[in-house]
Parts: C-alpha cells; sequence; structure tokens
C-alpha cells in the first residue's frame, strides 16, 4: 500500500511538472511569435488585436468566475491584484512597452466595465442582500466612477423592480422593506441622488395607487425610533458629492428639488412624502389608536403614549391633538373606573359593618 502511495504521489508530482513544462513551453513559443510580428512589422496589425480580444476574454471569465453572487467580499481588489501578478506580468512578456502601457491601461478599464455590468444585472439580488452585500456596492459605485453605465443601471433596476416587485403577488409591505433598502444602497452607490430619482419613481407611483399603503407606512413609522431616522439623514448626507453633468438629462423641471429631497431626507421622510400630505398619516394613525383603545381590556396606554410623542416630533404638535385628547380620554375613564371602584368597595364596607350590627 506504501509503494502504491508513493507511485501515486510521484505520478501526481510528475504531472505537476509536465504542466509547468508544458506552460513554459507555451510562453516561449508565444515569446517567439510575438518577437518576430515585431521584427516584421505585423504586431500591429496582428499580434496587438489578438492579444486584446483574449486578454478581454480572459478577464470576462475571471470576473464571472470571482464576482457573480458574490457580494460580501471585495472583488474589486482581489481583481486588481490577479491582473497585476499574472495578466500585467504576462504581456510585459511580450509587447513594447509603449504599446504595452496602452494595451493594460484599456484592460483594467475593461475590469470596471466587466464587474459594472455583473452588478448591474444582478442588482436587484445586492439590494435584497443589503447591507452584507454592502462591498459589492462600493464596488459598483467605483465602476460608475470609471464608465459610462449610469444609464444602463438606471434602466436595468427600473425593470426588475418594476417585474419583479411592482405586481399583485407581492405584499405591500414587502414592497416597502424592498423600497427602503434601495433608497439605501442606492445612496452608497450614487450619492448625487439621481439614480434613486429616476429608479425609485415607478415604486413611489405603484404604492400610492395599493390600498393598504398608508396602513404599512403607518406602521413602518410606528416601528422606527426617532434616532434610526436620524442615522438614515447622516449616512445620506456624509458622502456627499456634486451632481454629474448629465445628472438631469432625463429628468422633469423641477428635479433638482425632488434629488435634494431624496438625497438629504430620511427613510421615513420618503416614505411620508408619498402621499405628500402629513394628515392623510394621521387620519390613518387616528382610526388605529381608536380600533386599538376600544380593544383594550385594561387601562395601560404606556406604549401608545410613547408612539405619540414620537409622532409629534415627526408630524407636530397640532397635527397629533385629537390622538392625545383620546388618550386623555382613557386617563378620565380610568380615574373615574378606580373612583367608582372605591366608591363601590366603601358601600359594600359600609353596608357589611350595618349589618354586622343588626
Amino acid at each position: 500500500d506504501d509503494d502504491d502511495d508513493e507511485d501515486e504521489d510521484e505520478e501526481g508530482g510528475d504531472g505537476e511538472h509536465e504542466g509547468k513544462v508544458q506552460e513554459e513551453a507555451v510562453e516561449d513559443y508565444l515569446s517567439v511569435v510575438h518577437r518576430l510580428m515585431f521584427l516584421l512589422g505585423l504586431q500591429s496589425s496582428v499580434s496587438l488585436p489578438v492579444l486584446q480580444r483574449t486578454t478581454r476574454d480572459v478577464v470576462d471569465r475571471a470576473v464571472t468566475t470571482t464576482c457573480s453572487q458574490e457580494y460580501e467580499e471585495d472583488v474589486l481588489g482581489d481583481l486588481n491584484d490577479w491582473f497585476d501578478s499574472k495578466v500585467k506580468l504576462t504581456l510585459e512578456n511580450f509587447l513594447s512597452s509603449s504599446s504595452c502601457s496602452d494595451l493594460l491601461d484599456s484592460l483594467r478599464q475593461h475590469i470596471y466595465t466587466s464587474i459594472g455590468n455583473l452588478y448591474i444585472d444582478e442588482m436587484f439580488d445586492i439590494i435584497v442582500e443589503y447591507p452584507d452585500s454592502t462591498p459589492a456596492l462600493l464596488a459598483t459605485k467605483t465602476c460608475l466612477e470609471h464608465t459610462s453605465l449610469r444609464p444602463k443601471l438606471i434602466h436595468s433596476l427600473r425593470e426588475a423592480l418594476e417585474r419583479r416587485l411592482l405586481h399583485p403577488g407581492a405584499r405591500t409591505a414587502d414592497i416597502i422593506t424592498q423600497y427602503t433598502s434601495t433608497v439605501k444602497a442606492l445612496r452608497m452607490v450614487d450619492p448625487t441622488g439621481v439614480i434613486l430619482e429616476l429608479v425609485c419613481a415607478p415604486v413611489r407611483n405603484y404604492l400610492q395607487k395599493r390600498k393598504d399603503t398608508i396602513r404599512c407606512i403607518v406602521s413602518t413609522l410606528i416601528d422606527t425610533r426617532p434616532d434610526e431616522d436620524d442615522d438614515d439623514v447622516k449616512v445620506a448626507t456624509q458622502d456627499w458629492l456634486p451632481d454629474p453633468v448629465d445628472a438631469y438629462h432625463s429628468l422633469p423641471t423641477s428635479a433638482t428639488e425632488q434629488t435634494e429631497s431624496l438625497r438629504m431626507e430620511s427613510i421615513i421622510g420618503l416614505l411620508v412624502s408619498i402621499y405628500g400630505r402629513k394628515d392623510v398619516l394621521v387620519e390613518e394613525y387616528r382610526s388605529m389608536l381608536a380600533s386599538k383603545l376600544l380593544s383594550l381590556t385594561h387601562y395601560n396606554t404606556d406604549d401608545e403614549t410613547r408612539v405619540i410623542e414620537m409622532l409629534k416630533v415627526r408630524f407636530g404638535v397640532e397635527h397629533m391633538k385629537t390622538c392625545m385628547v383620546m388618550l386623555k380620554d382613557i386617563t378620565k375613564s380610568r380615574r373615574f373606573h378606580n373612583q367608582y371602584i372605591k366608591k363601590n368597595d366603601e358601600e359594600k364596607k359600609r353596608g357589611d359593618e350595618d349589618e354586622d350590627e343588626d
């Protein structure tokens, strides 16, 4: 058995050695061919185009293998390291310095284009995985800065949202969850807010048509702490960048104000702005509060008081006055109830004392 293992090790070693020898032979052969091409003056017309097509295919395969469905690692940094250690060194052995420099610049640009195209096609899934997919979003941001893929991202993500999210089978709560994730993700990809405005407009319009959107937004309001909302505003403004020159090419006249609002507004503020009026949401909460108070089996309204105090900060005291009156009515009812119980106990006690005397 030991002899068999040794034979297998030797065979494996021989296989690896043969592979290295073959690889070195191919490189030597290619080196000779390229030198001949250079001497014959055929490098630019024959050698360079072939090398460019081949290396682009190699880059595309590497991007697909490394990046597809991989959103939690810094794949852009890994690919740049791979490019420098493998592709760059190989090309430098075959080409003159000037030809090599131009081709390397073109290929490095192609890395950004290839990763950008891949992540744009998978952007809906990347947003679903947010915030774990933050590395993929940052890589997409870098790719957009080096390419002209912004229009493709806008068109592709709008189409994906309309096809996979904006349909009767999706719950309104799930649409709102994906909408908030999309806002946070696109603010990371494009701090100018332009992509966000163009991509999310169909989602906002669709939510306006859903009957239970107001109730879902109010539920989100109740479940979100004010400090979380403040954090959203800080994230939206801390990485500010000036708008690109073509930012408003396909936006309406009022786009500057709209985009500024999307860039600066908190997530809750964006949800509220879907209807444009606070009173619609306040009225819905008032209805929800009334139903909840009527179903109470006790007089503890601490949770409702906490929510109203929070909504007073968001909507203003004037909008919440009716809700505050409703809680005061419960407080009065508890006081009347306690007084009745106390008075009833006193009367019962006096009745018992009179019976004892008799």
